[in-house]
């Protein structure tokens, strides 16, 4: 019978993965390391942390316009990643869907760098032509998560945590080295034509991270996969949420420190404001936010792999609460360099405990499906809360995004500490 001669036949193929895994395992290190580098230079100069609110804001006193930023990056790139995780599952190749994705986001940045032209003239049309190439940059963002989810999930089988931690690393470094370009420019140029040039620099660097992912990926050929479909993604999702029970608690965790990342774009508003802040206070603050960054990378890594996600996202509210209230009470910019330590880790702990969530939870050829479930599921709370300080902060005062925030990242830690009771062994 062909019952005996079965599991000796799965076990091989199942061995030669693995071990043509292991042989390519260098190759594509390096590649997703030189494509953290090279990407995270250029969303360090596309921060919707530190550079585009002060860009928005050379544009329009209008504070909703920047709490837009937040609100059209989380709602347009979780909304997109519904899509993109039926073509995560689906993808023969995950490397060139990935560039294909990343080749689109490039073009929002090109029309980013455009619109510092019309700024010399009409801020409106300006406006208009950023948020537009903004919207374009948050659903390829939004496309590309899940796939680079798949990319890392087939490429890099171990110590996944440390990995994500390393990337990170070494993008925050890119980073630091961007800031002092950034200082100098802005230093050098009045606005608009000081952004007219970090823009372009940033998609230059960008460009150079597609091509790390093109020309250094080794894809590992997996069998044939049963083809998904968008009509099977609600079913799917609901039996994820119903069944896996430690990632739909992980979720709600997630949720509402989300909710409390609404202060995240008036932080540099907020250190801006003081006096004897200087322009270049931008340029300083992103240089330690991203040494901040690569600081959390890798505790964060360490953390995940041997206590998992729920120690991550622990430890990222709170430095939230912690830097929601120094910047409340903040008296000098000097204060403004812990301030930024602290929102580096609530960031970098945040995203981190998601990505390795994603993969930590979800079942062989699914981690695309686990990651849109956590974009459909957290990506409403960030639009309407990001929409929402915008709002406060006109009504009321800055000060009182940062109180609520602070508040909410409170309920999301508590919540965290119940995360891995109940957990089998």
């Amino acid at each position: 019978m062909d019952t005996q001669s079965s599991p000796p036949d799965s076990s091989s193929g199942a061995s030669g993965i693995v071990v043509g895994k292991e042989q390519k395992y260098r190759r594509n290190y390096i590649a997703l390391l030189l494509d953290g580098f090279f990407f995270n230079f250029s969303t360090s100069i596309f921060s919707y942390t530190t550079v585009l609110p002060v860009y928005v804001a050379g544009l329009t006193n209008n504070t909703i316009y920047i709490s837009l930023l937040a609100v059209l990056f989380f709602g347009l790139s979780n909304g997109a990643s519904v899509f993109s995780c039926i073509i995560g599952v689906n993808a023969k190749s995950p490397k060139w869907t990935a560039v294909l994705i990343c080749l689109t986001q490039r073009i929002g940045f090109l029309l980013m760098f455009l619109s510092t032209y019309a700024a010399t003239g009409n801020h409106s049309f300006a406006l208009a032509i950023f948020f537009f190439s903004y919207g374009i940059y948050g659903i390829a963002a939004g496309m590309s998560y899940p796939v680079h989810s798949v990319l890392v999930s087939n490429t890099i089988y171990r110590n996944v945590s440390s990995f994500y931690g390393t990337y990170n690393l070494a993008g925050a470094f890119a980073g630091v080295l961007g800031a002092q370009i950034l200082r100098l420019l802005l230093a050098k140029y009045d606005f608009p034509f000081s952004y007219r040039w970090i823009f372009l620099l940033g998609l230059f660097v960008a460009m150079l991270s597609t091509v790390s992912l093109a020309v250094g990926i080794s894809e590992t050929k997996t069998a044939q996969k049963k083809r998904f479909y968008f009509s099977m993604l609600p079913g799917t999702v609901r039996e994820i949420l119903r069944k896996n029970r430690e990632f739909r608690n992980f979720l709600v965790v997630r949720v509402i420190s989300a909710m409390a990342e609404m202060s995240i774009p008036f932080y540099i508003i907020r250190v801006g404001s003081i006096e004897n802040a200087k322009e270049q206070i931008v340029g300083s603050m992103t240089t330690v936010l991203l040494i901040s960054n690569m600081l959390a990378s890798k505790i964060m890594g360490w953390i995940g792999d041997r206590f998992g996600p729920a120690a991550m996202i622990r430890l990222a509210v709170l430095a939230g609460i912690f830097a929601c209230l120094l910047v409340i009470f903040i008296p000098s910019t000097t204060w403004g360099f812990l301030v930024f330590v602290m929102v580096g880790f609530a960031i970098t702990g945040s995203s981190l405990s998601s990505s390795v969530a994603t993969i930590h939870f979800a079942g062989e050829g699914f981690v695309s499906v686990y990651s849109a479930t956590s974009g459909i599921i957290i990506a409403p709370f960030y639009a309407i809360f990001s929409f929402l300080g915008g709002i406060i902060t006109r009504q009321l005062s800055i000060t009182w995004v940062f109180i609520i925030s602070a508040s909410l990242y409170a309920v999301s830690f508590m919540l965290s500490l119940f995360l891995n009771r109940g957990k089998s062994a």
